[in-house]
């Protein structure tokens, strides 16, 4: 690199404008129900995995390669145990919210790289978890 700046340098996008975008597109696209579990997976799995993280001092970058970041394995399994709990206690299907603990964990756990940027997962773990949800409310 020559030292240049780019306009990706100057604008950071912050945490919260991803959460309102995954929130607004998981209530458009998804049934309501769905729309509303896949938000509390957001919002309850996605900070009990991080303080997780936080209080057990994992890397926040524990295996990385050139496409992707995988969390620690204990990591991603209080996300999946998180969002199971919530989807079930909300929707109260076993398959339903099975289904969308499996996609949230895989937002969460596996972090997707595009170019230098990773998306980030509070756009990801409501499309994951109610595109995973929807799938499994059609059997």
């Amino acid at each position: 690199m020559t030292g240049e700046k780019t306009f990706y340098d100057f604008v950071r996008i912050g945490a919260h404008a991803f959460f309102m975008l995954g929130t607004l597109i998981s209530i458009l696209v998804f049934d309501r129900q769905i729309a509303i579990a896949s938000i509390l997976m957001l919002t309850i799995g996605d900070p009990a995995s991080g303080l997780a993280q936080r209080f057990k001092g994992a890397s926040r970058d524990s295996i990385e390669g050139h496409t992707a970041v995988l969390k620690p394995p204990g990591i991603i399994l209080i996300m999946f145990i998180t969002s199971w709990l919530v989807g079930y206690l909300f929707l109260g299907s076993l398959a339903i919210s099975l289904s969308g603990a499996i996609g949230a964990t895989l937002a969460d756990g596996l972090r997707l790289k595009v170019g230098d940027s990773i998306i980030d997962d509070n756009l990801t773990i409501p499309l994951y978890a109610g595109f995973f949800m929807s799938l499994a409310s059609l059997w």
